[in-house]
């Protein structure tokens, strides 16, 4: 499913990293072709992307043009597996970023700090770089010029979204792409047979989901501190605000002898024990109104509003962990004045659960 979007020998250079004048050497050896009107797609993007790559490795672009030519390997089905390319604008990052306001040292910030490659200031602008530039440009201006509020604000996205990716990533390829594989299936076959559904179903799905899951978090959060806020403001004006006792609680909750297993096992049986302990993790949790703070390898740290259920939730987690086959699991829980910053909690509540796991 190859996208048509047309792009110059130097866009598709620049959107590659590369130059014209490896382009040209790719054609001439047959590892990219222009269209009919004369142009490259961005299909032909990800084709020298991992071209580069190879060769880089070591090995010899010839052999790869050779292999190509015999059948062996097939570079044809870059288009269906990535996704549509955004439009491009009449400008340039430079001219852009000059346009609104924000200076390259201020984007070149953001971008490390989202963990994406930084684009060459003379390539035409994504559109989609483009809009999120112009919103950031909006909020820079409501903050009067405050850019490390900009970076603060949205630095733990980057971090947040690559590990959801990477995981994503490598489900994708574990329990779709390598089963395939297995069965005899030659890479070209295999790509092409889930190209329709990646393209019409999962990657929009995908896509969806997300923003699903974001808002939902968004809308529940937002309520909690709105309802807060209100209840600051009625106590300042002299209101009595009924106060629950209890504080919130953490609970860190890990497996007993997880460092001997794998070490005696592997690594595959690391991974395959951190992954048993999330999927009971996360339907636990949920059941005792409580949430997932993070995952700690061998262990996790949660977050409950009420201590009582943080017992429960515990409790039970610790039953069905024994009941799963996995190595023996302890909890520390501790409730009180909890610090939240960038999605983690801190504080002494915190350190005080930690310890009380690691003596259990």
């Amino acid at each position: 499913m190859e996208n048509t979007t047309s792009l110059s020998i130097t866009e598709v250079a620049s959107e590659a990293g590369t130059t014209r004048v490896r382009v040209k050497q790719l054609q001439t050896l047959g590892l990219v072709e222009q269209q009919e009107s004369g142009g490259f797609t961005s299909a032909d993007v990800g084709r020298i992307t991992v071209i580069d790559q190879l060769t880089s490795k070591g090995i010899p672009v010839e052999e790869l043009a050779r292999a190509v030519k015999q059948g062996a390997v097939s570079f044809s089905w870059f288009g269906g597996i990535l996704p549509p390319p955004p439009g491009l604008r009449d400008e340039t990052y430079g001219e852009m970023f000059n346009r609104t306001g924000i200076s390259v040292e201020l984007a070149t910030k953001l971008f490390e700090v989202w963990g994406v490659a930084m684009p060459a200031m003379t390539a035409r602008v994504r559109e989609d770089d483009a809009r999120l530039v112009e919103y950031l440009a909006g909020f820079l201006s409501f903050v009067e010029g405050e850019g490390n509020l900009l970076v603060e604000g949205t630095g733990y996205f980057g971090d947040n979204a690559r590990r959801s990716a990477e995981a994503q990533i490598e489900f994708f390829r574990r329990r779709v792409i390598e089963p395939l594989a297995d069965t005899g299936m030659k890479l070209q076959e295999v790509i092409e047979m889930i190209n329709p559904v990646t393209a019409s179903v999962i990657r929009p799905g995908v896509h969806e989901l997300l923003w699903w899951l974001h808002r939902r978090h968004i809308d529940a959060l937002n309520m909690q501190m709105l309802v807060q806020m209100v209840e600051a403001a009625l106590e300042e004006a002299g209101v009595e605000v009924p106060r629950s006792d209890r504080q919130p609680a953490i609970v860190f909750v890990d497996l007993s002898g997880f460092t001997r297993q794998t070490d005696e096992k592997g690594d595959e049986e690391a991974a395959h024990l951190a992954a048993r302990l999330s999927e009971l993790v996360r339907a636990i949790v949920t059941r005792h109104q409580g949430r997932v703070v993070k995952f700690l390898g061998d262990g996790v740290m949660l977050h409950f509003v009420d201590p009582g259920d943080a017992v429960h939730g515990a409790h039970e987690l610790i039953g069905k962990a024994r009941e799963a086959g996995l190595p023996p699991a302890r909890a520390g829980i501790d409730a009180g004045t909890l610090v939240l910053r960038d999605g983690d909690y801190f504080g002494r509540t915190v350190n005080v659960a930690a310890r009380i796991a690691d003596y259990a």
